[in-house]
């Protein structure tokens, strides 16, 4: 079952990859061909889109590797890191993007255009749904991504306006986008940024290991938990036993709850055993 979920994963990651270069390719050579700036600013952002496929498979990697000695806790944090690198290459394809929509110079779109946006919106979809499965670090990847959905969607519709009307209207458009991409970045950074601090995991997780280790026939004096990256969380938890408990059961104790906590939460947990207060 294990073997079939990596293949799994394998085949979305390199479908995901292959989309955002195909799409780099079409919308580039697209706003190149048929004379459309807007085009060319899909183009910069699936250039964009490409690069952070490869970031996020590079950090979806590491964040499985086992522990060492830099990373007693694992490498859950990299999922962080992909976050982190999707908002920073898409700020920074934004100043280039608002660069070339500046332009003054006049032109003529092509009455052909509209069939890029088309076929690169249909890939995209495709690649959200298989980002959004792999979760980590894609799931900031695959929020981004549908504003590249957004973009084939408004040239789909202003390119043949463009060609018919004004070259101002493509022009136009490619504003918009940038204008929707900036609130994208602006959007997902304050989730990033609320992530690196490290917050409370869900109620429900909280709640749920307390029942849980309750249900074990012990007293909880303490428990303090915090999110480490995208889906894993650490923190150490406080049990009192009855005095006259052997070293050894409790032990034993601390080992079932360090276990249920890792196979049922996704959660480091150091154990800490009190005598119970009398």
């Amino acid at each position: 079952m294990g073997r079939e979920k990596d293949a799994e994963t394998r085949r979305y990651v390199a479908t995901v990859v292959l989309v955002a270069l195909l799409a780099s390719v079409l919308n580039t050579a697209g706003g190149l061909i048929f004379n459309s700036r807007l085009l060319i600013v899909n183009g910069l952002t699936c250039i964009a889109n490409f690069l952070v496929a490869i970031a996020n498979v590079y950090f979806y990697r590491r964040q499985l590797e086992p522990e060492d000695i830099d990373h007693p806790m694992g490498h859950a944090g990299y999922s962080l890191s992909a976050s982190v690198t999707t908002l920073l290459v898409y700020a920074f394809v934004l100043g280039l993007g608002i660069d070339e929509v500046l332009n003054p110079s006049s032109y003529s779109v092509s009455g052909s255009a509209w069939i890029v946006p088309l076929v690169v919106a249909l890939m995209y979809s495709a690649s959200v749904l298989m980002s959004r499965r792999l979760s980590g670090g894609f799931l900031v990847y695959s929020n981004v991504t549908t504003s590249e959905i957004a973009e084939s969607l408004v040239a789909l519709v202003a390119l043949p306006l463009a060609h018919a009307f004004s070259f101002e209207i493509d022009r136009a458009a490619a504003a918009g986008m940038l204008s929707y991409l900036a609130y994208q970045v602006a959007i997902n950074s304050k989730g990033v940024i609320y992530k690196v601090t490290g917050p409370a995991p869900p109620p429900k997780v909280y709640s749920g290991l307390l029942n849980d280790v309750k249900s074990l026939g012990v007293k909880v004096k303490d428990l303090k938990l915090r999110s480490v990256g995208d889906n894993y969380v650490s923190g150490y938890i406080v049990v009192e036993v009855p005095p006259a408990e052997s070293v050894k059961a409790a032990h034993e104790l601390a080992d079932r709850i360090e276990s249920l906590a890792l196979t049922k939460y996704n959660m480091r947990l150091v154990v800490h055993v009190e005598p119970e207060e009398t």
